[in-house]
């Protein structure tokens, strides 16, 4: 009797066994894309960030250097390019900002007024106005714009120096501003490569304060996130291990993973290096404002 029992109760273990393998080929074959879209015109275009929007959609933001199919309103050689999708990918409307010469928008966030906060790099506007954009301090700026919910333009920012200034992420904070994280080689005034920029707004652009953290090799901020406590959390990549940053593993020719939390005035509570003795982290290269691992 307790063989039999034994082999019923093992025929009974492989019937579920054999019912839960095909529950989970189902369930894996059964995965399909939904919907797919293309965007973009003849020439080049690329996509650095999508978000969900309130009422279900999509928000889209990179670059195009296009000026025909889905596209239109190029200013020049690339510009920001901004799509608004819906929940099946539908384009509702897409807008061109920029100058004459290169901008690409890195991050893109909407706001509590239903807007959008988009943040990248330009060269245009360096002597006058070019386009939409002004202010350009020289080289390539931290460019900020803030757009309505149709695209309309509000205002547009220039942050920046004579050399490198790039935004590569931003959030909206509690008083209704806008905190904005990247790359700088000058704008701190420090005789050593790229340091992380945080540049904390108003909600019309102005500036409250403009912080620079590193050591003397690259360091690069891609993430920001204002915390529960009225402070910022910034995450993004360094090769130092000297000035703000302790702890870099390996050495310098490689990149650690470096966090660092910001008090709501913007300074220094604390910062962490995190990795191993191989690249965690990118370094910013060439003039075209992109990452490579290096």
């Amino acid at each position: 009797m307790k063989l039999v029992s034994f082999t019923i109760d093992l025929c009974i273990l492989k019937t579920l066994i054999s019912i839960l393998l095909l529950s989970c080929l189902t369930k894996q074959t059964s995965a399909q894309i939904e919907w797919q879209h293309c965007y973009g015109g003849t020439n080049y275009e690329e996509c650095n960030a999508i978000r969900a929007t309130f009422d279900g959609g999509y928000i889209l933001a990179g670059y195009t250097q296009s000026n025909n199919d889905d596209v239109s309103g190029n200013h020049g050689e690339a510009d920001f390019w901004v799509v608004k999708i819906t929940a099946t990918g539908a384009m509702e409307w897409q807008k061109c900002y920029g100058g004459g010469v290169w901008e690409e928008a890195y991050d893109i966030r909407q706001t509590a007024n239903s807007g959008y906060v988009v943040v990248g790099v330009t060269s245009s506007g360096t002597t006058t106005t070019d386009g939409d954009v002004s202010g350009n301090h020289g080289g390539e700026d931290m460019w900020v714009i803030k757009i309505t919910s149709d695209g309309t333009l509000k205002w547009q920012k220039s942050l920046g120096t004579s050399g490198t200034d790039i935004a590569f992420c931003v959030g909206q904070t509690n008083d209704g501003g806008y905190i904005v994280a990247g790359t700088t080689n000058a704008f701190c005034g420090l005789d050593r490569g790229y340091d992380y920029l945080v540049v904390k707004l108003t909600d019309t652009g102005s500036i409250e304060w403009a912080n620079c953290f590193g050591g003397t090799n690259d360091d690069m901020a891609t993430a920001v996130q204002q915390t529960y406590d009225g402070g910022y959390i910034i995450g993004g990549s360094s090769g130092s291990n000297n000035g703000d940053v302790t702890g870099h593993h390996g050495d310098t020719t490689t990149s650690d993973i470096w966090v660092l939390k910001l008090a709501a005035t913007g300074s220094i509570e604390w910062e962490k290096s995190l990795g191993g003795t191989n690249n965690e982290g990118g370094f910013y290269t060439d003039d075209r404002s992109v990452l490579i691992q290096t």
